[in-house]
Formats: structure tokens, C-alpha cells, sequence
């Protein structure tokens, strides 16, 4: 079919459940897959090679993701939390080229999801802070104390501002920031909580971050 037509496998199964039969009495097209489906599913084995190579692709993926996730949560805002940090050096667009640059693959996946939901365009004009926030969410997963930085800071900038315990446990359970008890362990070890304020921590995370979380609060 290659050296007559140019066709891949591709081509040809397309054209297979797609095209109409052009000869009067020719296969039709739901005769063509019906004998498409029991070629494919009717037989076992071939069954078994399908889910095999699916499921190796699939593996292949999982382990180049949590490569880049272990590589990522040892750089800087995605580490451990040390109180002698002055919150200010956290940048959320120099944390974006980090996740993008380190974990290419996961950051790619990510966005192919997002831009083929078929959801609102606009959104996705500006996903940077959402694929951002899905990373530092996985690291800290991964990785519960020795990547904490930005769930912690987080955590103390939302303390510093009042909110109440029951709003910091309920994200702390989506994955967003450290849970109440965990920021007042920290809270009298940090140096510069005074710094953690809108005009530096969270400005920046306004900006590049998740707007939409904030206006719940």
C-alpha cells in the first residue's frame, strides 16, 4: 500500500471506517469495521500486543516524569523550606523557566491537556501559573518534607493575613499550601514573615499564580 499509494497505517485505517465503498457492491463502510473490530479485539493475542506496547508507552512516561519531578523539587522554591530565606528571592517567573526547562516532558503533557480540554481560550492564553502550580502540587507530593518551600511560605503569607484555619486546612487538602498546624510550627522560626507580605510574596504570585483562588478566600 506504501509504494503504491503512499499510505501508512495510519492512512489506511482511516480510510477504512471513513470512506464509503466507490465499486456498487463493494465492502461498506460498517462492513469494514465490523471486520476491523474482530481483527483488532477478536483475537487475544493481538489484544495482549496492543495493551503491552500501550502500557510500556505508558511506563516509559511515568519514569521520565518522576526524573524530572525528583530533579525539580531540589531547585530553589520547590525545595525544602529554611527559615533563613528571605521570601522575597521567590520569583514566580524565574519558577515558571525552571519547571518548563527541568521537567520539559511533564510541563509539555500538562499543557497538551489543558489546550486540547476545549475549554475557554482565553484561560488558556495564561496557563503558566496553573502548569506552575501542578508542579510545585507534584513535587510536594513526591517529596512531602524535602519540598515544602512554596507550600510553607504560602501557608505563612495566608496566617499573616488572618485567614481562618478551617480556609488553610481545606487547601492544605488540595494540595495547595501546609496544612495550619505545620505554619504554626514554622511561624516563630521565620526571620522575614514580616516580608511575606502582598507587595512581594503574593504580588507575584497574583500575577503569575492562580487569580482565581485568591478571590475565594
Amino acid at each position: 500500500m506504501y509504494a503504491e499509494h503512499r499510505w501508512t497505517i495510519k492512512d489506511l485505517l482511516y480510510h477504512m471506517v471513513i470512506e464509503e465503498p466507490e465499486k456498487k457492491y463493494g465492502r461498506t463502510k460498517k462492513k469494514r469495521i465490523n471486520d476491523l473490530d474482530k481483527a483488532a479485539f477478536g483475537q487475544p493475542k493481538v489484544i495482549g500486543a496492543l495493551y503491552s506496547f500501550q502500557n510500556h508507552q505508558k511506563e516509559s512516561m511515568n519514569k521520565e516524569f518522576r526524573k524530572e519531578i525528583v530533579r525539580l523539587q531540589i531547585q530553589p522554591g520547590f525545595d525544602k523550606f529554611n527559615a533563613r530565606t528571605d521570601p522575597k528571592d521567590i520569583n514566580m517567573e524565574k519558577l515558571v523557566d525552571q519547571a518548563r526547562e527541568i521537567a520539559p516532558s511533564l510541563w509539555h503533557f500538562l499543557k497538551g491537556l489543558v489546550e486540547t480540554s476545549g475549554g475557554n481560550e482565553r484561560l488558556f492564553a495564561n496557563i503558566d501559573g496553573a502548569l506552575l502550580m501542578i508542579c510545585v502540587i507534584l513535587t510536594h507530593y513526591n517529596s512531602p518534607l524535602k519540598s515544602n518551600n512554596f507550600h510553607v511560605l504560602l501557608g505563612l503569607h495566608l496566617h499573616s493575613m488572618g485567614v481562618k484555619i478551617r480556609t488553610i486546612n481545606l487547601l492544605a487538602g488540595l494540595g495547595f499550601t501546609s496544612t495550619y498546624k505545620t505554619i504554626l510550627n514554622y511561624r516563630d522560626s521565620v526571620a522575614h514573615i514580616g516580608q511575606v507580605r502582598p507587595d512581594s510574596f503574593l504580588q507575584s504570585f497574583m500575577i503569575h499564580g492562580i487569580p482565581h483562588l485568591w478571590g475565594r478566600l
